[in-house]
């Protein structure tokens, strides 16, 4: 496929580590020609994006959910309808957005002070 522009776009490094992984891969014994890292970028994006299911968006909007952000949308919201408070319905989606957050970020904290109280040396009580 040959396409006279081009965008252009920023990935991660991680992103990017995937990408070359995935480009020797796919030029491996392949004698047809080259395939450059944009061609291999674009068919991923483009089929990809073909096959975007409510699970796959689901995640990816969980992925970079931002409190701020969405409070800021919702207080918004709620000025624009001329709200003054939150409905029942409204409050019960903040507490499950947010009791979701406030999990993941628990754990990683009880994995590191369980790390950290395993690799403390005893205290002996006299000193």
């Amino acid at each position: 496929m040959t396409e006279s522009k081009l965008a252009k776009i920023a990935i991660f490094p991680s992103a990017d580590s995937e990408l070359n992984k995935a480009l020797e891969l796919v030029n491996q014994n392949f004698m047809g020609g080259r395939i450059t890292k944009a061609d291999l970028a674009s068919f991923l994006i483009e089929e990809g994006a073909k096959h975007l299911d409510d699970n796959t968006t689901k995640a990816i909007q969980k992925l970079y959910f931002k409190q701020v952000a969405y409070l800021d949308s919702l207080v918004k919201k709620l000025k624009s309808e001329g709200q003054d408070s939150v409905r029942p319905e409204e409050l019960s989606e903040l507490q499950s957005l947010f009791s979701c957050v406030l999990e993941r970020k628990r754990r990683p904290v009880a994995a590191k002070e369980a790390n950290t109280k395993d690799n403390q040396a005893p205290v002996d009580p006299k000193k």
